[in-house]
């Protein structure tokens, strides 16, 4: 699939917006981080406002290295400050032309004698950058391939019995108000014990790792909230599905899945309908499209 272009928000860290970050969820601000924030304000506020420019513009030249579209720059409000960050951009730029050249520069620019390192991670998540201890259990790993193999069996739109069951619930019956409640009911049945099914109307459970979607309290389908922290839901009583989704790929070796497949968002008019007829209506879509799924 093509490349979709993404713009990245970015804002200077100053020790009053770290203050205030701390609070909000989402937003990791490091005990290291907060004391060089400190130490820059300590020496004077114009140190530390040229300091928090000098990351700034880093961060913009290293978005555009890792091939952002653009950026949505928030947080400077005098044309002072926008032609000062310009020319630290412009100054940096004829100096970094990879993320090799850069990560240096930026590792550099979070450092100051007497400091320890600066690390970005929360203290309770002592991870690196490419590591992974997760897995699914047996359990999870079963139930992942007793589903796939369910919707092999009747939603691949191949086998007998796959057609069989399309030409079933493509019957004019259900096309009906009352044959529509009854199909959304026997869907609903079936599924909401398995997956949680709050039968959206457009059924992405093939795209999702039979992980529903429906059950993130926001629906997220493609990726975690700005709220999750260490991999918990911001509700603080369940683990978020995306952890679930990966730690399920990672065991069955779908990891693809999660950066390769867009998943669409449902539309509010399909919401309480059973997904099936539409499915077997999707004929010219493949298997792996976002075109729904049993």
């Amino acid at each position: 699939p093509s490349p979709k272009p993404l713009l990245a928000c970015v804002m200077g860290l100053t020790l009053g917006r770290a203050r205030i970050f701390e609070q909000v969820a989402g937003i990791v601000v490091t005990p290291s981080m907060r004391d060089l924030l400190e130490a820059e304000a300590a020496l004077s506020k114009a140190h530390a406002q040229v300091r928090s420019l000098e990351r700034l513009a880093l961060q913009i030249i290293g978005l555009r290295l890792m091939g952002y579209a653009g950026i949505h720059l928030s947080g400077i409000h005098d044309v002072e400050q926008l032609l000062t960050l310009e020319q630290t951009i412009n100054r940096w730029q004829s100096r970094i032309h990879s993320l090799e050249q850069w990560a240096p520069a930026w590792a550099a620019c979070w450092q100051m004698p007497g400091l320890p390192a600066v690390t970005f991670h929360p203290p309770e998540a002592n991870w690196r950058l490419g590591e992974s201890h997760v897995t699914a259990s047996r359990k999870e790993t079963a139930r992942y391939h007793l589903l796939s193999g369910f919707h092999s069996l009747l939603f691949s739109r191949s086998s007998w019995l796959s057609q069989a069951f399309g030409w079933a619930v493509q019957r004019p019956v259900w096309a009906t108000p009352t044959g529509a409640r009854v199909l959304h009911r026997l869907e609903r049945s079936v599924k909401r014990p398995l997956v949680g099914c709050d039968t959206c109307g457009r059924c992405r459970l093939e795209d999702t790792l039979y992980v529903c979607p429906e059950t993130c309290p926001k629906g997220l389908a493609n990726g975690p909230c700005g709220g999750t922290s260490l991999n918990r839901c911001e509700f603080g009583d369940r683990e978020c599905i995306h952890s679930v989704k990966y730690r399920m790929a990672k065991a069955v070796g779908q990891t693809e899945v999660l950066v390769e497949r867009l998943i669409p968002c449902v539309e509010e008019n399909s919401r309480h309908r059973s997904s099936w007829p539409g499915w077997f209506e999707a004929r010219g879509c493949a298997s792996a499209s976002p075109c729904g799924g049993g």
